[in-house]
């Protein structure tokens, strides 16, 4: 009875990788041009990587009252951008998908968290391109970035945990130190340090 059950519970966790994997290769995204341009064209994500083409993305920066910024450690076994510290929620913009739409998607499946499309604050739309270390290929994306002012308690999150291992509030300023520090800034994903400087600049600015 006991090696029924294992090979039900390997059996399981075999159809949900394999689940995921189709889901990933079936994720349909819009080519864009080199200023960000739409095309007009699509293609799956693998594909996207792959023939390292523009792509719109989202990013969430969840900040509560105190000024801290909810920053969310990458599954060891991502098979890119693992295991470093990363924005609070992100993810691919599908096509026929909003931008808005692609965020709310994002912190309810990461984050388990439910939010309106007035509680995200828009903060600027970036051209951004890193390699991927684990493919050493450019990951070029067109960045669409918002704000969500939220006193979230992280007792009270469930995590994806396919996607992330865990999370913290930590103090924008002591964010920006790290970035600059040619060593601590390796504990991120790799994003152009001018892009987190913007986007920390713009954040406080909007507590003023």
């Amino acid at each position: 009875m006991g090696y029924k059950l294992y090979f039900r519970a390997k059996i399981r966790k075999m159809n949900k990788k394999t689940s995921k994997l189709f889901k990933s290769q079936k994720e349909i995204v819009k080519i864009l041009g080199e200023g960000g341009n739409e095309t007009g064209k699509t293609c799956s994500r693998e594909e996207i990587h792959f023939k390292q083409l523009w792509h719109s993305v989202v990013h969430i920066w969840v900040v509560n009252s105190r000024g801290e910024v909810l920053l969310q450690k990458r599954a060891k076994n991502k098979r890119q951008y693992a295991d470093v510290w990363h924005v609070s929620a992100a993810g691919h913009i599908v096509a026929q998908e909003t931008p808005e739409e692609a965020a709310i998607k994002e912190v309810r499946e990461e984050l388990g968290v439910s939010i309106r499309p007035e509680e995200l604050i828009k903060i600027t739309d970036r051209n951004v391109s890193q390699i991927i270390p684990e493919e050493n290929v450019a990951d070029k994306e067109r960045i669409h970035v918002f704000l969500l002012k939220r006193d979230l308690n992280l007792n009270d999150l469930s995590l994806q945990s396919e996607e992330l291992q865990k999370v913290k509030f930590y103090p924008l300023d002591l964010l920006r130190k790290d970035i600059l520090d040619p060593e601590k800034s390796k504990e991120y994903l790799n994003h152009p340090k001018d892009y987190y400087l913007d986007i920390l600049q713009k954040i406080k600015a909007t507590f003023k």
